[in-house]
């Protein structure tokens, strides 16, 4: 059995005499007394001196171990894996470095030894000097943490592998930490991982393209923890498009993809998820907090697996307390959810901005299309056939023009009505308009708040019965 001991170990850039930075690669670590690392050869690791052993071993079938300390490489520093390695980190293993992780290669693995899946960390890259660029890598079990602390350094992430991370390296397969842009993780699959695929904070600008990857069924330690769960700061944008986001099919608090901005300071960069198809989770797609979100073209579909309604379940979902979110929602197919989309805001009279919210109008239709949206609530029952497509808990008027609600008829208002839920049902909500008629601009007038009746052309009513007129200047359903 290999003897592990435990080393703290900085390597130098080079000699005394330079600052001038190196590139090691594992080889080359294996050759430094005190580093702890050891490289396979036939077969057989390799030992170092600092074993204390003086014969190979075999051990778990060949690669390179990194030993359970932190590995600390010199600010400045650079490591490269090179094609066909295959690293493993042992017990609480982790490579610290302040330079150029590069693993731009056909085939290279970094993963855990046999008796470490649960607990071996990774790499954490920081400071003003960190830079990553990966392709074709496999990480299993491993994560990597990412903060160049506001430098031009960033992430590049193509066509890699992410299996069954273990979460002991952060909320998050790929964690950006600090202030960044450039990012970019690209055709990349992430599969069974305790928590998220790709986070930063709530107070790290960080500007990043998640485009064409596919992440299946990752939260499997049931946290609150989305795939995506980016936070919103500073001023870079970022885009998500084009992904596959499943679930696990099991009651869960996991989502699809999430963006918040819940620690203050200002937001001014645009969130587009746009393309993605977000299938299997407790929910769909959400904005949290005040921030600039276009939503278009995506499958939302069965986002349904959570213990109560109450806690989640939307397709799509916008929650802004405080007021002060943009939101364009376009051509998606939302389906088999517990709501559709559920916007969440400041009511009436308060004194907090209002949310914007724009899901179609006359000249700008929504294109969204619903279908079995519904809980297993008394009010939005699918058993019953009571089902909501949108939810405006909030004071802010909503158009919601141009789109194919899930009724028989789309010109049944009544019909369309009763999937919605807004001011005709809470006084103290904000309407959503859903069809755009002739008459309607001249009934908003003062003629209209005369106390008196009028259809949808703009004409008096005597004696209203069951249908949609307006009355007071607001739309209003007598049933």
């Amino acid at each position: 059995m290999l003897m592990k001991k435990v080393f703290t170990f900085i390597l130098m850039a080079a000699a005394a005499c330079t600052l001038q930075a190196k590139v090691y690669t594992f080889a080359d670590l294996s050759q430094i007394e005190g580093s702890g690392v050891t490289v396979a050869s036939d077969g057989a690791y390799v030992l170092t001196m600092s074993t204390g052993l003086t014969e190979p071993m075999s051990l778990d079938g060949g690669g390179i171990i990194v030993s359970k300390s932190d590995l600390t490489l010199a600010d400045g520093n650079g490591l490269k894996i090179n094609d066909g390695e295959v690293i493993k980190f042992s017990d609480k293993a982790r490579i610290v470095m302040n330079g150029l992780l590069e693993a731009d290669v056909q085939d290279a693995t970094i993963t855990a030894t046999d008796d470490a899946t649960g607990t071996a960390l990774g790499i954490r890259l920081f400071g003003a000097q960190s830079k990553a660029v990966l392709k074709n890598l496999t990480m299993k079990y491993v994560g990597i943490t990412f903060g160049p602390d506001g430098s031009d350094g960033n992430l590049v992430a193509d066509g890699c592998t992410f299996d069954s991370f273990n979460g002991k390296m952060g909320t998050s397969n790929i964690n950006f930490t600090s202030e960044s842009h450039g990012n970019v993780v690209n055709n990349c699959t992430f599969t069974n991982g305790q928590v998220a695929c790709v986070a930063c904070g709530s107070n790290v600008p960080c500007g990043i393209d998640i485009t064409n990857c596919v992440m299946d069924k990752n939260g499997v330690s049931g946290r609150l923890t989305p795939a995506i769960n980016m936070g919103l700061y500073g001023s870079y944008d970022i885009n998500i498009e084009n992904n596959v986001v499943t679930g696990r099919a099991v009651v869960t608090r996991t989502g699809g993809i999430a963006v918040s901005h819940l620690m203050g300071g200002e937001f001014t960069g645009t969130v587009t998820i746009k393309g993605n198809t977000v299938t299997d989770n407790s929910y769909g797609i959400t904005l949290t907090g005040p921030g600039k979100v276009i939503i278009e073209n995506n499958v939302v579909k069965n986002n349904r697996y959570i213990a109560s309604a109450m806690n989640g379940g939307s397709g799509i979902n916008i929650t802004a307390n405080t007021g002060g979110a943009i939101a364009r929602i376009r051509g998606n197919e939302i389906e088999g959810n517990m709501w559709g989309i559920t916007l969440i805001g400041p009511k009436a009279g308060s004194e907090l901005p209002l949310i914007e919210v724009d899901l179609g109008t006359a000249t700008d239709p929504g294109l969204n299309t619903f279908k079995d949206n519904g809980n297993d609530g008394t009010n939005y029952s699918i058993e019953a056939g009571n089902l909501c497509d949108l939810y405006n808990n909030s004071g802010s008027e909503v158009y919601a023009v141009g789109n194919t609600w899930n009724v028989a008829d789309q010109e049944d208002l009544d019909a369309i009505e009763a999937v919605i839920y807004n001011m005709n049902d809470d006084e103290s909500l904000g309407e959503v308009i859903f069809a755009q008629e002739t008459g309607i601009a001249e009934v908003k007038t003062a003629a209209a708040t005369d106390g008196r009746y009028y259809d949808l052309m703009g004409r008096p009513v005597a004696n209203p019965t069951a249908g949609i007129y307006i009355h007071q200047g607001k739309k209003l359903i007598v049933r």
